[in-house]
């Protein structure tokens, strides 16, 4: 996930227009804005990796970091970095390790395709189950099985079209509502 989101100018100059009286309240409107569609884009992430894979939430979150906006800096970020996950974050069928088990394991990486792998098995390694395979005939060596990364899931176009126009339009209502808290606070007092 490493596309730019570009705002709309007229956001910007509606800012500085509007509170030009106020001393310094444009950059913490501005700020406080872009750091809501940050989280917005965050969340617009987990949301459009789960609707095309089959992965937890925790695990799409915990790859994404965000870099805050600031008042004396108007730029934020947010980007996903991370290894491939196991198949186990995914829908596997069955989940349990079972040295008898005669039928294919049943993996769904992505929403609505099913995979049987049938030379896999489930075996504990650690604290965790995964899904692994023998690299020959041989007994040993044996592999884990991977998925994509989760970077790789939030690459799909239709994720970042979905993250980028949210994140645009969560902007411009947040710079509205910013600028109207701030001029109601003056009016109060």
């Amino acid at each position: 996930m490493s596309n730019y989101l570009t705002v709309d100018s007229k956001d910007i100059e509606r800012a500085e227009r509007m509170l030009a009286h106020l001393k310094g309240q444009a950059p913490k409107v501005l700020s406080n804005a872009l750091n809501r569609s940050l989280e917005n884009a965050r969340s617009n992430a987990v949301n459009g990796a789960r609707e095309n894979y089959n992965v937890r939430a925790k695990d799409v979150r915990s790859t994404i970091k965000l870099q805050r906006a600031k008042p004396s800096r108007l730029m934020g970020a947010v980007w996903s970095t991370g290894k491939v996950l196991p198949l186990t974050a995914f829908k596997v069928n069955p989940g349990t390790v079972n040295g008898r088990r005669r039928t294919p394991i049943r993996v769904g990486v992505r929403k609505g395709s099913v995979e049987k792998l049938e030379r896999a098995f489930i075996a504990r390694s650690g604290n965790f189950n995964g899904v692994y395979a023998r690299k020959g005939k041989a007994r040993l060596p044996i592999q884990q099985l991977y998925g994509p990364a989760v970077p790789q899931m939030l690459n799909n176009e239709s994720v970042v079209k979905l993250i980028t126009d949210e994140a645009r339009a969560t902007f411009s209502q947040r710079v509205d509502h910013e600028i109207d808290r701030v001029l109601q606070k003056e009016a109060r007092g």
